[in-house]
């Protein structure tokens, strides 16, 4: 099939990474939720050209019978739109080969091409050269902009890891002034002298380390080599709080209601507390409808004290003033329906 682009607007995501966590059924769920929306997004943007920057799959040795499906469901949602594919390092089963890679699957349906080696395309006068896991820099012609899987020295790889070892910028600069990569899932961009080299990041968050790390999709003009990013605001984010934040804050406020509802959260212990003050608090939160709650001892308070010797009050947690606080917080209708209702669930759950 020709590489191609119809439109000089361009839609890039990257990192999809299907199978993640064990190739769980509450993430195949996300990314179905996801591909929808940004569907709706691309349509709404006049959106015909998709760019996807490698991992669309996260087991390189092996994929699930039901991750299979998810991928297929999600080339079917996006069957409306001119996909290009390169191969990431988790796509390929050879560590320094790509003929053998897990979106090869999917090469024969009529709008999806899928690239395993560099490729060098003219369109809207513009040199545009794609870059799949394992290309030698060196090869790539001068292009006006390089869509790639790199690894690249000094950018975050993550929250709390850097690579220190990996391509050169000053050596991709020379081969392009605008770079375009996945790969790591920390995103962000760098400005220098000759160019830029942006990370897209993956389209949701997938561990604590893209805590603080929004995600969503560019989108490139390629007229212009202008882009603008859009937020995911769809997704479960991951969240870490404390307990001295929530202590300190007196009370659930919308902010916090805003951290929590949905979201995959991990509660920091970094203070004294009784096991039956904790018990409420985990109630209160959980009212919260928090994706999941974990809860994490700081090294220093590493236990539940007893309740005689705690100094620190939470008792005068009132749960049933908790619902009414929460409910009325909440822009819905029938309030005062809800909070009954609420309210004589958690009475049957004290009997």
């Amino acid at each position: 099939m020709i590489t191609k682009i119809n439109r000089p607007k361009v839609a890039i995501f990257s990192d999809l990474h299907l199978g993640v966590h064990s190739n769980s059924t509450q993430w195949h769920k996300y990314a179905i939720e996801w591909a929808t929306w940004f569907k709706d997004e691309c349509k709404r943007k006049n959106i015909k050209d998709i760019i996807f920057c490698g991992d669309w799959h996260h087991n390189r040795s092996e994929i699930s019978v039901n991750t299979l499906q998810v991928s297929a469901d999600i080339f079917d949602i996006l069957s409306g739109f001119n996909i290009i594919a390169i191969t990431g390092n988790h796509d390929i089963y050879y560590k320094h080969r790509t003929d053998v890679n897990s979106l090869s699957i999917f090469k024969k349906r009529k709008n999806v091409t899928i690239l395993n080696a560099p490729e060098t395309i003219e369109a809207f006068d513009r040199t545009i050269t794609f870059c799949p896991w394992n290309t030698n820099i060196k090869d790539v012609p001068n292009s006006d902009v390089i869509f790639g899987h790199f690894e690249i020295e000094t950018f975050k790889m993550n929250s709390y890891k850097v690579c220190e070892e990996g391509l050169k910028i000053k050596e991709l600069l020379k081969k392009s002034s605008l770079i375009i990569s996945g790969h790591f899932h920390t995103r962000h961009n760098k400005k220098f002298s000759k160019g830029t080299i942006l990370y897209t990041g993956n389209p949701f968050q997938m561990d604590f380390g893209d805590v603080n790390n929004q995600k969503g999709y560019y989108i490139l003009d390629l007229d212009t080599l202008e882009y603008d990013f859009t937020p995911n605001n769809i997704s479960p984010n991951y969240i870490k709080i404390s307990l001295s934040e929530l202590v300190r804050e007196g009370s659930i406020t919308k902010e916090i209601i805003k951290l929590i509802t949905n979201n995959i959260v991990k509660l920091k212990v970094d203070m004294n507390i009784s096991q039956g003050d904790m018990d409420i608090l985990l109630k209160k939160l959980s009212l919260l409808v928090p994706e999941s709650l974990t809860v994490d001892y700081d090294i220093n308070f590493n236990r539940l004290i007893d309740d005689t010797d705690t100094k620190e009050d939470l008792s005068g947690i009132d749960i049933p003033q908790a619902i009414e606080e929460f409910v009325n917080l909440l822009e819905i209708k029938n309030k005062k329906e809800i909070i009954k209702y609420t309210l004589g669930l958690y009475e049957k759950s004290k009997l």
